[in-house]
This record gives structure tokens, C-alpha cells and sequence, in this order.
């Protein structure tokens, strides 16, 4: 059984940073109304929350209702530059990149934007030192513990 929302919440009260993705919807007023009930969800959760989509329609909602949450735009098209232009333009601060368009040249675009940088899904820790050495600050993992032990970042 999957864990709702604030099922799961209630067990990452003490956690640094959590990254909640928003899967993409049909509609505008769609994304308006899961925005809105989103943001009451993750009001304990402001200093520590980033929410991150693929969609657009979900940053223009946070945007326009004006959120106090953190944003982070997913990137899984290969857009270049402009998936860093459009992070900007909806008040993103970061991207997260998809491992196989994370080059060493677009993540220092990214750097040099102000935006931090996740990059997803990274299971080879040639390729995950690689990325800590170039300073993202997020790496998603399907093996989160081996990468803890592997980087040296045990908690």
C-alpha cells in the first residue's frame, strides 16, 4: 500500500530536505486546485520543501497564487537552454536534470543562472562522484544507501 501524503510527512518532520514531485495533469484548473491543496499539506514544510514537475501548468499555478514554496523544474527533454530560461521565468530555484542530458557544459549553464541542480536517475558512482565533484546539490538514486557509502555521506 502506498503512503498519502501526509502519512508520509508525518515521518519526515525532522528531514533537511524533502522533493515533492507533482505528477502532470490535464487541465489548468486542475493544476490549480492540486496546487492549492498541496501548499495546505506542506505548511509545516516550507523551509524544507521543494516542489518539483515535468509540468508546466503546475509552476504557472504556484507562480500565480504566488507560493512561498521552493520550485524545481524536471527536465527530461533535451531543451538545452531553455529548460533553464523557462526555470527562470516561472521563479524556479533549480532544475533537475535527467542523468542523460546532465553534460558537464549545461550544468554549468545551470550553475552560472543562479539555479541549483538535482539530476536523476544516477545508480553509477563513477558518474555520481563525476557529479559531486562538478557541485550539484542533489543526486537521485534508486540505491540511496550504497551511495551514501559509497561518497562517504553516511547519516
Amino acid at each position: 500500500m502506498t503512503p498519502t501524503l501526509s502519512q508520509s510527512l508525518k515521518i519526515m518532520h525532522d528531514f533537511e530536505h524533502i522533493e515533492v514531485e507533482v505528477k502532470a495533469v490535464e487541465t489548468v484548473e486542475d493544476a490549480e486546485k492540486l496546487t492549492i491543496e498541496l501548499q495546505k499539506q506542506l505548511k509545516d514544510f516550507k523551509h524544507t520543501a521543494v516542489i518539483t514537475s515535468f509540468d508546466l501548468k503546475i509552476h504557472q499555478a504556484l507562480q500565480q497564487q504566488k507560493s512561498d514554496f521552493k520550485r524545481g523544474l524536471l527536465i527530461e527533454d533535451d531543451i538545452q537552454e531553455l529548460a533553464i530560461e523557462q526555470a527562470l521565468a516561472l521563479g524556479c530555484c533549480q532544475i533537475g536534470w535527467m542523468n542523460q542530458l546532465a553534460s558537464d557544459a549545461i550544468l554549468q549553464a545551470t550553475q552560472a543562472a543562479g539555479l541549483n541542480i538535482s539530476v536523476w536517475t544516477v545508480n553509477d558512482i563513477q558518474r555520481a562522484q563525476h557529479l559531486r565533484e562538478l557541485g550539484i546539490q542533489g543526486l537521485i538514486t534508486d540505491f540511496p544507501k550504497m551511495m551514501q557509502n559509497a561518497l562517504g555521506q553516511v547519516q
